[in-house]
């Protein structure tokens, strides 16, 4: 259910993406989906757009065709009315719509227990009780997905003494209020932050404002990650870092923008060969 509503939320979730690809099946083969990942990756667009534009593929075939196209019809379908606040309603539709909540009745037991379904009920009566909640305002599947988020974070980052006693993953939006005395920020390189499509929709402003929360985080050190290079739908890509990293003046860094990543792998390469000489020097 959650797999859905974020699919539903951001098509671009790739995790959410193949989900529901997968419960229930809806019938696009691995092979088709490797073609689909391989034109994302020449047009080096996400997986959702690939399947938005999948006749442009030669070599799908119209079993094949109509699976994806299905899929597409689908997310249109409902995606209106989860923009309308119609949160709870809309989900019920979806699910038994792709055949999700017959599976969920399926799995009734002996003893006439469906302890799955009950659980996907209770999700229902949460959803429903939001946006009773939020009544006076549209109510939002972001607003949903990151009220779980933090209500998680919340009961799982505190032990018994409410004292935190291990490093924490979390997203920007769940850290907002809480500051660390070490913060990492990883993945900064300009295919993720800023976001890209957020950018083409003229929310710059707005992503360098996430990176002044994230960065603000930290009471006593931040340390700025990203790759030098990623796979990109089964292909190696070179990648720069996030133009936010260039507005910090230089004087606030403790090594010059990069130069620690120079470093880092100069002293792997160098363990690398010196290793591997030595296995050699000792082989007969």
């Amino acid at each position: 259910l959650m797999g859905y509503l974020r699919f539903f939320n951001n098509p671009q979730d790739e995790l959410a993406l193949a989900r529901v690809l997968k419960v229930p099946n809806k019938g696009i083969f691995p092979a088709t989906l490797e073609k689909v990942e391989n034109l994302a990756a020449g047009r080096n667009c996400s997986l959702w757009e690939a399947l938005l534009h999948w006749k442009i593929i030669p070599d799908i075939n119209e079993a094949q065709g109509n699976a994806i196209q299905k899929l597409c019809d689908y997310h249109s379908q409902y995606d209106s009315a989860f923009q309308q606040g119609l949160l709870s309603h809309t989900l019920r539709s979806a699910i038994e719509h792709c055949g999700y909540m017959k599976n969920l009745r399926d799995q009734q037991e002996a003893d006439g227990r469906n302890p799955r379904l009950d659980v996907a009920e209770e999700f229902f009566r949460g959803l429903e009780q939001f946006e009773h909640r939020n009544r006076k305002k549209k109510a939002t599947l972001t607003q949903f997905l990151q009220e779980l988020a933090l209500n998680a974070s919340r009961q799982e980052d505190e032990d018994e003494n409410g004292k935190l006693e291990r490093v924490q993953l979390m997203t920007i939006h769940r850290s907002k209020g809480l500051e660390f005395p070490i913060v990492y920020l990883a993945g900064l390189d300009n295919d993720h932050f800023p976001s890209p499509k957020t950018v083409a929709e003229g929310g710059i402003c707005e992503e360098r404002r996430l990176f002044y929360v994230a960065m603000t985080r930290a009471k006593e050190e931040l340390v700025c990650t990203w790759p030098r290079t990623k796979l990109f739908h089964k292909k190696m890509r070179d990648v720069s870092p996030s133009t936010f990293l260039f507005e910090i003046p230089a004087e606030l860094w403790e090594h010059p923008l990069g130069q620690k990543q120079v470093e880092d792998r100069h002293e792997y390469l160098t363990d690398f060969f010196s290793g591997l000489r030595e296995q050699l020097n000792g082989t007969d």
